[in-house]
């Protein structure tokens, strides 16, 4: 079950696709009924029935529902979902905004899917557009060439670093095998156990860390951290790795989050189609330039050892790594886990790293940026691929937004372009001149006299 409500306190837990776990409380508000109501409409919105699949996420709808049980408690009201009324729900909608409005009707489409006892007028209206206005952002900023080049280097030296420690950790398990003794273990010994059981509580490698003296636990332990850290690729390698791919092929982000081994197509030996999912059009594919190639043959080589050791629902998966903090599932622990849920691993990288942007700030890894600079650099190269920055935009949509001529000599060149464009369709519309021998004869005398 990918979520489900909690008592004492109200809560509901989610289980994320990529096996990670996290809990949104919500005890202590003014209207128990209505808050454990709304908490059925966020677990049935949970992924993969509705759109939550993420903590951040999570974290958003539980702040939309805190604030929806809290004002409505102020106004008055006391009863749970079924009692709602629409007219309620409009005077409570027209003092909220659009982001919360969308929230909370998530919630409440939720609970009636469940349970199906919201008031016939209220399911109606809920159907309808919303009263709060979406207002239209601006496209992202794309990140400064100084920005950039950092970002990349910064990524490509964990990249680097990881590989390199990888191989050495390869060379060493080639060189190990069963210990004499369980608690004598060479770093080839190691390698070799880790490499044959996976990184996993309950295998001998780690039974041994609890024999011996006290020196040589902590000895051994150091000793199992090292190659193990060495041997499985990281979270925040794991996030070098997907940014470093975000900014070789400019794949929108949920895309790149998504992304399975079924979505991997060899079309060459050295060239790649993706497909993926966008999250608001439907499936997409793309040609993955050389370098996304090189770096993504890299990555599947890397994350080999630890992918024979994944879960079914996190083997096909692309981006999997290992977490030093064991999370459960179902019932037990497992330290292989998907994509990063949260920010929380790109901050780890940009800390790892010392990565600051032009103002001598933290750097800031924005993926919707990554893409918008990708894109932008295409065009600065004279990039005439893809017609649209974003699929959901139509070119002239893209045409208003990022090339509307501003300067009275740009206005005189794109009527010179529409004109000739006119000219060529015209010319094509006239029938065509055909010539006899002897017409053609005289035209070409007549020519080569003038």
């Amino acid at each position: 079950m990918p979520a489900y409500v909690m008592d004492e306190p109200l809560a509901v837990h989610f289980v994320f696709p990529n096996g990670r776990e996290w809990t949104a409380v919500l005890d202590g508000l003014p209207n128990p009924g209505l808050a454990r109501d709304l908490a059925k409409g966020l677990a049935a919105n949970a992924h993969p029935d509705g759109g939550i699949g993420a903590k951040n996420t999570v974290k958003a709808y539980a702040v939309a529902l805190r604030q929806m049980v809290s004002a409505l408690a102020e106004a008055g009201f006391t009863g749970s979902v079924p009692d709602l009324t629409r007219a309620t729900l409009v005077r409570y909608w027209m003092a909220s905004t659009y982001t919360r409005e969308r929230e909370t009707r998530m919630l409440l489409k939720g609970f009636d899917a469940v349970t199906g006892a919201l008031r016939p007028e209220v399911r109606k209206y809920l159907t309808g557009n919303q009263i709060q206005a979406y207002r239209s952002t601006s496209p992202y900023k794309a990140y400064t060439d100084g920005e950039w080049e950092r970002l990349e280097t910064s990524c490509r030296a964990v990249v680097d670093d990881s590989w390199a420690r990888h191989r050495r950790a390869l060379e060493l398990a080639a060189r190990g095998g069963e210990p004499p003794t369980s608690a004598h273990h060479s770093p080839q010994d190691i390698a070799w156990l880790l490499l044959r059981d996976g990184p996993f509580p309950d295998r001998p490698v780690y039974r041994a860390q609890t024999q011996g003296t006290k020196s040589s636990q902590w000895d051994l332990r150091r000793a199992v951290r090292q190659v193990r850290g060495d041997l499985f690729p990281h979270p925040v390698v794991q996030v070098a790795y997907s940014v470093l791919f975000g900014m070789y092929c400019g794949v929108v982000p949920d895309g790149i989050d998504d992304l399975g081994l079924d979505g991997l197509e060899w079309t060459g030996d050295t060239s790649i189609v993706i497909t993926y999912i966008k999250g608001r059009t439907a499936r997409e594919s793309s040609n993955l330039p050389s370098r996304a190639v090189r770096l993504l043959e890299r990555w599947l080589e890397y994350s080999a050892p630890l992918r024979s050791f994944a879960e079914d629902k996190l083997r096909g998966q692309l981006w999997i790594s290992y977490s030093p903090k064991w999370f459960t599932t179902g019932g037990g622990f497992s330290p292989i886990v998907g994509p990063p849920s949260d920010t929380d691993r790109h901050r780890d990288l940009v800390k790892q790293v010392g990565l600051v942007d032009d103002a001598g700030k933290p750097f800031v890894i924005h993926r919707g940026r990554i893409r918008a600079t990708y894109h932008e650099r295409l065009a600065r190269r004279g990039w005439t691929g893809r017609a649209t920055i974003d699929p959901n935009h139509t070119a002239r949509t893209e045409g208003d937004h990022y090339v509307t001529p501003t300067s009275p000599a740009q206005l005189d060149a794109v009527e010179s372009i529409i004109e000739d464009g006119q000219a060529d369709v015209l010319r094509k519309a006239l029938p065509p001149v055909v010539l006899s021998a002897e017409q053609a004869a005289r035209f070409a005398e007549d020519f080569l006299t003038t």
